[in-house]
Formats: C-alpha cells, structure tokens, sequence
C-alpha cells in the first residue's frame, strides 16, 4: 500500500500561548499569561487603574521605581502575577472564586484593560463522586 502523506504546518504560535490571557483570585492576585505580558512590552511593573462605570481594570506598564507601581512576579516559564488585594478591596470587588478574563483589550499602546462581570474560570475535577454514598 503506498502511503500519500500531507506535511500538516506547525503554526507560528504555540496552542498554549496563542490568546492574551489574565485571570483575578480571590486573594487578590492577577496573573497574567506570557503573550498577555509580551504584548504588554515585558514590563517590570505596572500600575492598576480602575473605570467603576464600566467595572473594568486596567493595567499600564510602568518603572517600578514609581509611585502605586505593583512588581510583577515571575512565575513558571511566562507567566507574571501581581498583589492587587488593596485594590480588589478598595473598589468593593467580590470575589468567591477565581475569574478568567478571555478578553484582554489594548486600549492604548501602553494600557491593557478586561472587564471583571465575566463567568468564573472552569477548573479541572477528577470524576464525579457518587451521590448515595453513605458511611458504613
């Protein structure tokens, strides 16, 4: 039998960074995926802002050396997370579990913003357990 192979293309980005991702715990931390930080321009810090009409936070890069400058850490092989519990705190945001933001907006060159009414993030469960269990 003779074989007809098709070489499939591999793409330019990788499935896993392909979309701007950031998501909001409810311990206050924002993460940031690594495309969302490289579009950003890999900045060290950045400064939180907040539109309560439209209930939308926004993050613009900035010197860390700066006034209300937040650190961004590193963690894993991209990603970034930054503390905002004082802001998450200061606006009244109620967050019970952590929220995905699926669509991370440039406003400007230099100011990206995602809208925090958006549906909690799906997580990973192991299966389901059975509902008539009984202790015995």
């Amino acid at each position: 039998m003779k074989r007809n192979w098709t070489e499939i293309a591999r793409g330019d980005v990788p499935a896993q960074n392909a979309g701007m991702r950031a998501s909001l715990n409810p311990k206050g931390v924002i993460r940031l995926g690594q495309t969302t930080h490289q579009r950003m321009g890999g900045p060290e810090a950045v400064q939180i802002l907040f539109d309560a009409a439209n209930n939308t936070i926004g993050l613009k890069p900035t010197s860390p050396s700066m006034k209300n400058a937040y650190r961004l850490l590193r963690r894993g092989r991209g990603r970034r997370e930054l503390y905002a519990l004082k802001m998450v705190n200061e606006v009244g945001l109620v967050i019970p579990e952590t929220i995905e933001f699926p669509h991370v907006e440039i406003d400007t060159p230099t100011a990206f913003s995602f809208s925090t009414s958006v549906a909690p993030a799906s997580r990973r469960t192991g299966p389901a357990a059975p509902e008539n269990l009984t202790a015995g």
